[in-house]
């Protein structure tokens, strides 16, 4: 029975490198999938055609993550909002907001011109 103790050692030492290597996998697999997101309105769905441009951009914009990405920004803005009481200072948070929806606006539209340039018209 003295032999059967380093087995079993072994044999769970093996089973967690397995399940960091499974992790580790899984996180490569999950961040080599991200940058596909906005590429894929590059193509129409049947016969994996390149759309025209103008379809391509408006795809991309519709399914475009820069929102999620900015969205914690967004989400302390709309915090001090709701905490304000004062108008002036409600009126600059506002304007703040409607800047930020902007510029992550026109990013994602520059994002998805540059990447849709390539289409046929």
């Amino acid at each position: 029975m003295a032999g059967a103790k380093p087995a079993m050692k072994s044999f769970v030492k093996n089973k967690m490198r397995l399940n960091r290597m499974k992790r580790f996998l899984l996180l490569a697999l999950i961040l080599s999938a991200l940058p596909g997101m906005n590429a894929q309105a590059q193509f129409s769905p049947e016969g994996r055609k390149a759309r025209p441009r103008a379809e391509c951009e408006r795809v991309c914009n519709e399914i475009s993550p820069d929102f999620a990405v900015n969205r914690k920004v967004l989400d302390i803005i709309r915090a001090e909002i709701e905490k304000e009481k004062e108008p002036a200072k409600l009126k600059e948070l506002r304007k703040k907001e409607e800047a930020e929806l902007e510029r992550v606006r026109v990013k994602a539209e520059k994002d998805c011109t540059k990447m849709c340039s390539h289409n046929p018209e």
